[in-house]
């Protein structure tokens, strides 16, 4: 299992990219990782829950959910974003994922957001994640999350390296925080 670090630490991060084939390894992060999948079929694996996502088909994934994906041919769009830029809809959910976090997107939704680009205005990239988000929440029931395993050890070590990622993250500066 990977932690990425490179969605870590910008409050204002969006990246959004448009994928023909991909394999991510099982790996987690602190953004928010929106998949929908234009054509083809997408395997995702969300913490213990295998979807498998067709046209139209996308997925909503929090920040710190367990995550695979894998591709043979599809074509698809990749977008992560922050919590932050989604604060009216992400902190009263703090500690809480979706019971299922696939979803369908209409038509119309995905055609705008086929036009959102990384460098687009911060207003358009907001006003975007928001409407997907407020979309996902009309159908969405949540639940409180759960310690990984059971190990809240583990939990702690990943607040830990998320909270300090830019500075010293030995087992020694763990074991003294």
């Amino acid at each position: 299992m990977i932690y990425q670090t490179e969605f870590s630490g910008s409050p204002a991060h969006f990246k959004i990219v448009r994928r023909i084939f991909f394999h991510e390894p099982a790996h987690m992060h602190q953004s928010f990782e929106l998949v929908v999948n234009l054509s083809g079929e997408i395997r995702y694996t969300v913490d213990n829950s295998d979807y498998v996502l067709r046209e139209h088909d996308a997925i909503l994934v929090f920040p710190n959910q367990l995550h695979q994906i894998e591709s043979e041919e599809c074509d698809c769009i990749l977008c992560t974003f922050s919590a932050e830029l989604v604060s009216a809809y992400s902190s009263p959910l703090d500690g809480k994922i979706p019971c299922d976090n696939r979803f369908v997107l209409e038509p119309h939704r995905m055609a705008l957001l086929e036009q959102l680009k990384t460098e687009s205005p911060m207003e358009e990239i907001k006003g975007m994640l928001y409407l997907i988000c407020a979309y996902f929440d009309r159908t969405a029931h949540y639940r409180t999350m759960k310690t990984r395993g059971g190990s809240m050890l583990l939990d702690q070590i990943f607040q830990y390296v998320a909270a300090n990622f830019k500075s010293d993250c030995t087992v020694e500066a763990l074991a003294h925080a």
